[in-house]
């Protein structure tokens, strides 16, 4: 494969600049956005191998990633899918993906809601998100109907603390 890094750096607009979230739009670029889509129904699909796709898309993280998978749990008919692309969504979640976890709490499926909360609970972890910039999603956890997502906001909050006494 040849790459156009001329094309490259215009398209990504980054100038002289580099870093690890470049490099990760750049070989997203580089392979296009229909192996991104392609990868995503590889995951949904519980085929031997899905793992290895979640993990690659885990690695760059690309926007049309989540923008795919938000797509499919407003859109898909399908429960298990609309269930598994939250679930994938957490694999790929990125500060931008914050909006949305109050939308996945609002969910009448447990198991949604349930995946909602691990979205937050990787934003956080992964230090994309500060715990004051979800405060108000964090909230919605502490007093959500769901014990289970009660158990992701005791959860991410011992670690927050932990993480917070350790610095």
């Amino acid at each position: 494969m040849k790459i156009d890094w001329d094309h490259l750096v215009e398209d990504l607009n980054c100038g002289t600049c580099g870093g690890d979230h470049l490099a990760m739009a750049a070989i997203t670029k580089a392979l296009g956005e229909e192996w991104v889509i392609e990868a995503i129904e590889y995951c949904l699909s519980g085929r031997v191998g899905d793992e290895l796709a979640r993990s690659v898309l885990r690695l760059l993280r690309p926007q049309e990633a989540r923008d795919y998978c938000v797509h499919l749990f407003m859109t898909d008919p399908d429960l298990d899918r609309r269930r598994t692309a939250i679930d994938l969504l957490r694999a790929v979640a990125f500060r931008d993906t914050l909006p949305h976890v109050s939308t996945f709490l609002d969910d009448p499926d447990p198991t949604i809601q349930n995946w909602g909360a691990g979205v937050l609970d990787q934003l956080l972890w992964c230090q994309f998100v500060e715990p004051e910039e979800c405060a108000d999603t964090l909230e919605l956890m502490r007093t959500h109907p769901n014990d289970e997502v009660v158990r992701t906001y005791e959860w991410i909050t011992d670690f927050l603390a932990k993480r917070s006494s350790d610095r």
